[in-house]
């Protein structure tokens, strides 16, 4: 038997534009691929119109009964319901799927090649009924059907803002541990209780129905989206001014909050000590801006650029700023917007015991009535001077201590009361 040399090209066309490793978007079954009919397959031989659809078009719908489109409506929309109720799911969530991927490919997310969507293989299956008899791939009558049309018409572009801000912010789009995430997102983004039906699973509502349109095409129609204030507000707020991208979210967080510490009595003497620090993270955020999906761990799936990195300057601004910052989240507390600082959190190594100075000194040094004198000796003790490192080893060995005698207190007391009940029992103590 030899080799389809055909199909293995097709493949290796369709290949990852990423190195391995970088594998964000990743890989589903094919059961979730997009069906596009067969007849609408690129080929050396399709006509300028179809080969124009080789790349995608935000803001124009890829469907027959537009200017400029080519695939028939009726035929897309029967093809998904059928692989979709084929995947397993319900008739009212295969319609619903059908019916959301037909939204987004009026809203221009077609792209026939591979490589115009930035994937790492080729999502798009094409399908065919027997004898390309399509009177023969029927529909049922699905009660609440209406309702379904309108809902997906309504919430399919929030619910694709919603993946693309996860995958933003986490450099991936779908695991269990975003449940909760996409909840909050679901509910903040004020989306519609279905009537009459009921709404998929998240990893149905968020992996399954819209992962085969790529990367490229939606991110590019999320922005137009955000640009146009066509999503809700919960949303664009989270696309700017400062977006939350993988891989650089610990710098665009750390300089929002400092720049809510502006607000704080100790801002001016924390800008004067820190004026070149601050300087270099509010500089490195505006460069990030300039070109912010470049700096994205999967760079190469959304813009097809090899990813910049963030400069050790700035790194080093970064560590130097980073407890102070904490100290002042730690001392807003958990009801103030800025608590969801996580990422500043993991890269910083969680709170130590100069985050919780920074955090005291927030809390007193806030007061009309605090002196000059306080703020000094406090400046004084935290500063990078040996007698100030020393002073915090001092602090942190003395919490160790305190928490070493507090587990023997604990194990103590423990015993005692296994001893007590022993001898209850009658039992050798």
């Amino acid at each position: 038997m030899s080799l389809e040399i055909r199909e293995l090209l097709e493949v290796f066309n369709g290949s990852a534009l990423m190195e391995a490793g970088h594998q964000e978007w990743g890989y589903i079954e094919e059961k979730w691929f997009l069906a596009v009919p067969a007849e609408n397959r690129l080929s050396d031989q399709s006509d300028e119109a179809h080969k124009r659809w080789a790349t995608y078009h935000p803001g124009e719908s890829a469907f027959s009964d537009a200017k400029g489109g080519i695939i028939d409506k009726t035929k897309f929309l029967k093809a998904n319901y059928i692989l979709l109720k084929n995947a397993g799911l319900s008739d009212d969530h295969a319609l619903l799927g059908a019916l959301m991927r037909m939204t987004m490919i009026e809203m221009g997310a077609l792209a026939l090649s591979p490589h115009g969507r930035n994937v790492l293989v080729d999502e798009y299956v094409y399908y065919q009924p027997e004898g390309n008899n399509w009177d023969l791939v029927i529909i049922p009558k699905i009660l609440p059907a209406r309702d379904i049309a309108a809902w997906a018409k309504r919430f399919t572009p929030t619910i694709m803002s919603h993946i693309m801000f996860v995958f933003c912010a986490r450099g991936h789009h779908w695991t269990p541990e975003f449940v909760d995430l996409y909840d909050r997102l679901y509910q903040n983004s004020f989306v519609g209780t279905p009537q009459g039906w009921a709404k998929p699973t998240s990893e149905v509502l968020y992996r399954s129905l819209l992962h085969c349109l790529g990367v490229a095409p939606l991110i590019a129609i999320n922005m137009q989206l955000v640009h146009n204030n066509k999503l809700p507000a919960a949303m664009i707020i989270r696309y700017k001014p400062a977006p939350p991208i993988a891989g650089v979210a610990h710098i665009t967080t750390l300089n929002a909050i400092i720049g809510d510490m502006h607000r704080h009595a100790l801002w001016e003497r924390i800008k004067g000590w820190k004026k070149v620090e601050i300087e270099e993270i509010e500089n490195t955020v505006e460069t990030i801006h300039d070109d912010p999906y470049a700096y994205h761990v999967a760079s190469k799936v959304l813009c097809g650029k090899e990813r910049k990195v963030i400069s050790e300057s700035a790194m080093l601004a970064f560590r130097n700023l980073a407890a102070i910052a904490l100290g002042y989240v730690k001392f807003l507390g958990k009801k103030h917007s800025l608590s969801g600082q996580q990422a500043v959190t993991q890269k910083y190594g969680g709170v130590d015991p100069l985050v919780d100075m920074w955090s005291d000194a927030f809390d007193r040094f806030g007061l009309p009535s605090v002196s000059k004198l306080d703020v000094d000796t406090f400046f004084a003790e935290i500063m990078d001077s040996p007698e100030a490192r020393q002073i915090r080893r001092e602090r942190i060995d003395l919490a160790n201590r305190i928490k070493n005698v507090e587990i023997e207190t604990d194990l103590a007391q423990r015993m005692a009361l296994l001893a007590e009940a022993k001898r209850r029992a009658g039992q050798p103590i």
